[in-house]
């Protein structure tokens, strides 16, 4: 990120990643410390590996048994589960059964056996997920559930820092997270077409390409380098890597990771634009 002459920015671990803040203005610097304690909320409600978080205490709780969430939790949730319908499944919030299986979460990998990996699809099915927006509840309805939002949180809680630096006054302002989900607020006061953000060619990493981010999101996508789930879970198996993504803007993060790439991606954003209620 290049950073005008007034901006302040910092940089701390967080959701697996680097996530980075560069913003301008008379209260910027608490602006900043204020979006890092929510993206630090967000990780505890909604990581995986951490037992005490909003999801794993889903994960344990018996079938059928409502629980209710935090909101930003139940936000992510139901976010997800529009964004498999609108799909038609080609995006599942609950696909965590099989990115266990083959070992994704632990950095482990493998080879699973074919009956676990058929054992691993049974429960991923979205429509098995039931929520509640009055209380606010989320249940089961189909045992060895498990939810993944790492498919959309990464985005959302983008969302959610640039939320918080509006709040604080924040009218300039730009939110990396790994340079795979960013969000460009107003202009930095020497470029004001927009914050600059360069993409590397995914062929050539010699080559790059400048362009602009303003009051959306961009995903500045390259090659992906690591074998990961297809956006399909009912083909069960890693995509291939390697795969050049595109990048372009949109309103919302979670957008960015759920249909990242290809006809699947114009697919997903056409419907979220022309049905879902945002």
């Amino acid at each position: 990120m290049k950073s005008p002459s007034s901006e302040i920015r910092r940089a701390r671990p967080s959701l697996g990643t680097f996530v980075e803040i560069g913003a301008a203005g008379e209260h910027a610097g608490m602006a900043i410390e204020a979006a890092f304690r929510e993206i630090e909320t967000i990780h505890r409600l909604m990581s995986f590996h951490e037992t005490d978080s909003e999801i794993a205490r889903l994960h344990r709780a018996p079938l059928l048994t409502a629980q209710q969430v935090d909101p930003r939790t139940y936000e992510v949730l139901s976010w997800g589960q529009k964004i498999s319908a609108l799909s038609d499944g080609a995006f599942d919030i609950t696909v965590g059964p099989l990115i266990t299986v083959w070992g994704f979460y632990k950095g482990e990998g493998g080879l699973p056996r074919p009956e676990a990996v058929k054992d691993a699809l049974n429960p991923v099915r979205y429509q098995y997920v039931r929520l509640d927006p009055g209380p606010r509840t989320v249940r089961f309805a189909r045992p060895g559930m498990d939810l993944d939002p790492g498919g959309i949180g990464k985005g959302h809680a983008v969302d959610r820092m640039v939320k918080v630096l509006k709040q604080a006054g924040v009218r300039i302002a730009l939110v990396s997270a790994s340079g795979s989900s960013i969000y460009g607020l107003g202009a930095p006061p020497d470029e004001p077409q927009g914050w600059p953000i360069t993409i590397r060619s995914p062929r050539d990493p010699s080559h790059r390409l400048a362009v602009r981010a303003g009051r959306a999101s961009l995903p500045p996508d390259g090659d992906d380098d690591h074998p990961r789930l297809p956006r399909l879970p009912r083909q069960a198996e890693p995509g291939e890597r390697g795969r050049a993504r595109a990048a372009r803007p949109v309103e919302r993060g979670g957008e960015i990771d759920a249909g990242r790439g290809g006809p699947r991606h114009r697919l997903l954003r056409r419907r979220v634009h022309e049905r879902a209620e945002v």
